[in-house]
């Protein structure tokens, strides 16, 4: 009887031993845009080298757009996602034409990026301008940010929609998709990325066409007043496949981020860790092998406040900073 009251009190110890384990292990999502985005690739990098160095599990959720999944942020329905610049500074906000989210928190930044409009490589069109009358893909319902960047795009030239023949689609891989089937004249994606590369391989090469006229600052400022939270970036001619001729592109950065409902514990490990891990990060991609550091990771300037728990590790590293504490009790102000 005493032999197997020891091996029931062994196998209690072991039950709770592992009901303990399992307790340990959190599990979230990682929000992100379709397959063949660099924010897909970016949110499954993120997501792999979590799960694997760490006890919180993260699967990467893909969506229609980025704009379907700024407002699961803010509930707490979602725990994370990638998100750009632009859309979180003005959901944080409330600026249209985005919905007021005022729980959107930053971790951290990922990459900076550039995007143009782009055409198929035997295209007649050399640039905006001369493309007037054109199919463009545009209203981008589940992806704001391309709406935003195909007004400032087009304000920058003193163009608008009416300038072209709008075709209505969800978001910038369905324009690349129409692109390939011949639905449009004029896509919207950013640089390099494997949708592009995919739509090349179908339809016989890619171009891009320039942004802002070549050392037109006033149609910088246009833009920017479109989107906020871009920058102008010269692309040289051959740099990379489809950019066949010296251009400006426009950019912005890329976040990962989470809610300020998001469990503190949860965000302390996924910010310890990417931190900790951002060599296995940096090498999914040669974009975030070329910019990805801690340096760029925490953004010393920033316009939507940072997590508590990312806040609580930053410390603790000593890398967070009196002027940052300052900005993140004033853009937590704006969400009171």
């Amino acid at each position: 009887m005493r032999q197997i009251t020891g091996i029931a009190a062994t196998l209690l110890v072991s039950v709770s031993a592992m009901s303990a384990n399992a307790q340990d292990r959190m599990s979230a999502g990682i929000g992100s845009t379709a397959q063949g985005s660099f924010a897909y690739t970016s949110a499954a990098a993120i997501a792999k080298t979590i799960s694997e160095q760490s006890p919180l599990q993260m699967r990467v959720q893909p969506m229609t757009g980025s704009s379907v999944y700024l407002g699961l942020l803010d509930s707490g329905e979602l725990a994370f996602a990638v998100n750009s610049g632009p859309d979180l500074a003005l959901a944080y906000r409330g600026k249209e034409p985005f919905m007021h989210n005022p729980g959107l928190r930053l971790i951290g930044a990922i990459t900076r990026f550039d995007a143009a409009f782009i055409v198929r490589a035997d295209s007649p069109y050399q640039t905006l301008e001369d493309a007037k009358g054109a199919r463009l893909a545009g209203g981008y319902p589940s992806h704001l940010i391309s709406l935003l960047f195909t007004t400032g795009a087009l304000a920058a030239q003193n163009m608008s929609e009416g300038d072209f023949d709008i075709v209505p689609v969800p978001n910038s891989g369905s324009s690349l998709q129409a692109l390939k089937e011949n639905a449009v004249d004029i896509a919207f994606s950013t640089i390099n990325n494997s949708g592009v590369q995919e739509t090349a391989a179908a339809v016989g090469g890619v171009r891009y066409l320039p942004v802002i006229p070549e050392g037109d600052a006033e149609a910088v400022a246009r833009f920017q007043a479109e989107m906020p939270g871009t920058v102008a970036n010269k692309r040289m001619a051959g740099a990379v496949p489809g950019v066949d001729q010296d251009m400006t592109a426009m950019g912005w950065d890329l976040y990962f981020t989470t809610g300020a409902k998001t469990d503190a514990d949860m965000v302390y490990t996924a910010t310890k860790t990417f931190w900790e891990k951002i060599d296995s990060i940096r090498g999914a991609h040669a974009v975030l092998e070329a910019s990805l550091n801690r340096e760029y990771f925490l953004q010393k300037e920033f316009d939507v406040p940072y997590h508590e728990g990312a806040v609580r590790f930053f410390k603790e590293v000593g890398a967070w900073t009196d002027e940052m504490d300052a900005r993140q009790a004033e853009l937590l102000a704006l969400s009171q």
